[in-house]
C-alpha cells in the first residue's frame, strides 16, 4: 500500500526505490462520481481475456486503414472529471450502435509540463466510429513538488479506472491500450511495463478496476530518463526531464528548496521504462522519426530491444520524419505508421476479447 493508494495485492519489484519517490508526490484527491445528467447510450461490454499477443500477424498492418467520419449522433462527453484537481479530467468518445473492440487511452506529450487533450478531439469520433471506446486525457502537469513525478503516471492510471467504471456501470472490464505522443508516449509506455507497480497506483477512489492493458502504441517516447544529462542533445529536453523530476529546484515562488543532487538518480531509474520490463509484459509498437533532433530514435530502439529480450513482442516502425508527427495521420509519410498502428490495436484486442457476443449493460 502507498501513503495514499490501496493496497493492491500484487507483488513489489523494487520496494524500497518505489515508495521513496512516490510518498513525495502522492497528494490524495477524490474523484467525483460521474454526473447523472449525462446521459451515456447503452454500451456493450467485452470482458478482458489476457491472452500473449505473440501470433505472427501481430505487427502486420491494417487491412484497412482508414477512419470514417462519425456518425452525427454519436456522443462526446468532454471534461468528466476523474478527480478534484482542473487537470484531472478526460473527453469520452464510444462507438454508436456496433459492437465496441475496446477501449483507447490517448496520453497527450508537451513535455510532461503542458499539452492538453484538446489536440485529440478530432480524432475521437474517428476512432470511435472505427468501433473504440476511445478517451483522451489531461493530467497534472510537472508544476512543482506536489504535481511532480509520479503524479502524471497515476493520473492516467486513475482515468483509466474511472473510464472502465464509467462505462460499464458494473466494474466489468472492458479491454484497453494506451496511445501516447511524446512525453505522453512516455507515460503510455510506463504504464504498461509498470502496470502491477504500486507506486504508481492512484488514489482508492478511483476504483478498482484491472490496470494491465493488452498493450501500447507509443509515438517518438523519451524513455531513457536515467541517462538523460548525457544522452539527450537538445538542451529543452533534458530541462524538461529536470522539471519533471523537481531536480531544476522546488515550487516557482521559490519557497521551497531544492532537492538533493542524490534524489534525482532514484527518481530518474524509477521514471525509466526499461527498468520494469519483465517477460510477460504486455506488447508496445514504437512509431518514431529517423529526423527527430527531440527525443533520439534510439529511446525507442532502447526499450524495443529490453522488451524483446525478455520475449515480450515489440517492434519500431521508423517514419522519415522529425519530433511530433501526426498520431494516427492520414498524409504523406504518416500514412503507412497510421497502418501499422490501426493494425497492431486491432490485432491485440482480437487475442484479448473472447469470440462469444458480448453482454449489455442495462
Amino acid at each position: 500500500m502507498t501513503a495514499c493508494g490501496g493496497a493492491t495485492g500484487r507483488p513489489h519489484r523494487s520496494a524500497s526505490l518505489l515508495l521513496a519517490v512516490a510518498a513525495a508526490a502522492c497528494v490524495p484527491e477524490a474523484p467525483p462520481a460521474p454526473s447523472s445528467a449525462v446521459s451515456v447510450p447503452e454500451l456493450v461490454v467485452v470482458p478482458a481475456i489476457h491472452v500473449p499477443a505473440t501470433a505472427s500477424n501481430l505487427f502486420a498492418p491494417a487491412a484497412d486503414c482508414t477512419l470514417p467520419e462519425p456518425e452525427a449522433e454519436l456522443p462526446i462527453l468532454s471534461d468528466v472529471a476523474y478527480g478534484a484537481h482542473p487537470r484531472q479530467v478526460y473527453d469520452l468518445a464510444r462507438p454508436f450502435g456496433v459492437r465496441t473492440r475496446g477501449l483507447l487511452v490517448i496520453v497527450h506529450g508537451g513535455g510532461w509540463t503542458s499539452g492538453n487533450k484538446k489536440l485529440f478531439r478530432p480524432l475521437l469520433g474517428k476512432l470511435a466510429a472505427r468501433g473504440y471506446a476511445v478517451i483522451a486525457t489531461n493530467y497534472r502537469l510537472a508544476a512543482g513538488p506536489s504535481t511532480a513525478f509520479p503524479a502524471a503516471v497515476k493520473d492516467v492510471r486513475c482515468a483509466v479506472r474511472h473510464a472502465q467504471a464509467y462505462l460499464s456501470k458494473n466494474n466489468v472490464h472492458v479491454p484497453f491500450a494506451y496511445v501516447g505522443a511524446s512525453s505522453g508516449g512516455h507515460l503510455a509506455s510506463l504504464a504498461t511495463v509498470a502496470f502491477d507497480e504500486s507506486a504508481f497506483d492512484p488514489e482508492a477512489s478511483c476504483g478498482t478496476a484491472d490496470l494491465r492493458p493488452v498493450g501500447a502504441v507509443a509515438y517518438y517516447p523519451p524513455t531513457e530518463l536515467d541517462t538523460a544529462p548525457t544522452h539527450y542533445t537538445y538542451v529543452p529536453m533534458t530541462q524538461a526531464v529536470d522539471e519533471f523530476l523537481r531536480h531544476g529546484g522546488g515550487e516557482p515562488d521559490g519557497k521551497h528548496p531544492r532537492p538533493r543532487d542524490d534524489e534525482w538518480p532514484i527518481a530518474a531509474k524509477l521514471a525509466t521504462p526499461k527498468h520494469f520490463v519483465t517477460a510477460g509484459d504486455p506488447p508496445i509498437l514504437f512509431l518514431h522519426g529517423t529526423r527527430d533532433h527531440v527525443v533520439p530514435m534510439a529511446d525507442s530502439e532502447n526499450l524495443a530491444a529490453a522488451l524483446r529480450a525478455a520475449a515480450v513482442p515489440s517492434r519500431v516502425i521508423a517514419i522519415d520524419e522529425g519530433h511530433g508527427f501526426a498520431v494516427f495521420g492520414t498524409k504523406g509519410n504518416v500514412a503507412p505508421a497510421t497502418c501499422s498502428a490501426l493494425g497492431f490495436l486491432d490485432h491485440l484486442f482480437a487475442a484479448a476479447t473472447p469470440a462469444p457476443a458480448a453482454s449489455r449493460n442495462p
